[in-house]
């Protein structure tokens, strides 16, 4: 049980700063019908799952690595986020009913997708946090822990 406590708290500080992520779901909640916002942030929850997996078995490792790799995904995925950022936070439509909310569910799962893994805060938080807490956890405690980190995806 402590192992999935821990997993829980280290996944509720691992998820809630993620900033764009969270500003995304939270403009489809302000601009989308109920039902479609539950989708995205479904859709979220599904790339942030992922994402906590990798870096729990090992994409941190292969980042840390290569410094030439490394480099880049915190280059690319600096300019995608600020542009991502910026474009959310300018969106002037948001409150208006009068514009079309009906986002193709294609253009969710791309926006989700970027703002999950190519966000290098997130990367950093998962490979760092999720990749060294891995290290010190006795192997039977890690599927608790697991499931705590991925309890707090759904609950953030």
């Amino acid at each position: 049980m402590l192992a999935y406590v821990q997993g829980l708290s280290l996944g509720l500080a691992y998820v809630a700063p993620i900033g764009v992520q969270n500003l995304f779901v939270i403009n489809a909640g302000l601009g989308q019908s109920r039902a479609r916002a539950y989708r995205t942030a479904l859709i979220v929850i599904f790339f942030d799952v992922t994402l906590a997996l990798a870096g729990f078995f090992g994409v941190g490792a292969l980042i840390e690595h290569s410094e030439f790799l490394r480099r880049v995904v915190l280059l690319v995925g600096s300019l995608v986020v600020m542009y991502m950022g910026a474009r959310l936070m300018l969106s002037r439509n948001v409150a208006n009913p009068a514009v079309n909310a009906d986002i193709p569910l294609s253009r969710i799962i791309f926006m989700a997708c970027v703002v999950t893994w190519f966000n290098p805060q997130a990367l950093v938080d998962v490979s760092l946090l999720l990749g060294s807490f891995r290290a010190a956890l006795p192997p039977e405690d890690s599927l608790r822990f697991l499931l705590g980190v991925i309890s707090a995806s759904c609950l953030w």
